[in-house]
């Protein structure tokens, strides 16, 4: 895998390809470049990344739409990131201890869930079953 082309995408809403991701945009990216697999793009549950409530409500009950949570992270699940106390943010794992994720303002990038900006953020993780 070249992650050097994921970390080249910058920050966009609801992007969902190369030109520019959300979070839930770069899974969506990544699991077509990676697996093959078209995702659902659940662009039309919320209008910006200031849409916390949707946001958190999409996260929350994943599992409706073929995710089930997992306890045990391992490459390609998703990992779910609690900002402000609430499931909010979503990353693709790597291995079971880096991620990468993206941020306005940053663009995507590589991070350690065990990193002090994200180890009491780790709300559990997200595995594919369709």
């Amino acid at each position: 895998m070249d992650i050097i082309k994921y970390l080249q995408i910058p920050f966009k809403d609801r992007g969902r390809d190369d030109q520019g991701v959300d979070c839930y945009g770069l899974a969506h990216w990544f699991y077509k470049q990676e697996f093959g697999i078209e995702l659902p793009s659940y662009v039309e549950y919320y209008e910006t990344d200031k849409d916390r409530e949707a946001i958190a409500h999409q996260i929350n009950h994943a599992s409706l739409t073929g995710w089930i949570k997992s306890d045990k992270p391992e490459y390609g699940q998703l990992i779910i990131l609690h900002i402000q106390g609430r499931p909010l943010h979503l990353g693709v794992m790597l291995d079971d201890k880096t991620f990468i994720h993206c941020m306005k303002n940053k663009g995507v990038s590589l991070e350690n869930r065990d990193d002090i900006t994200w180890t009491n953020r780790v709300g559990g993780f997200l595995k594919w079953l369709n």
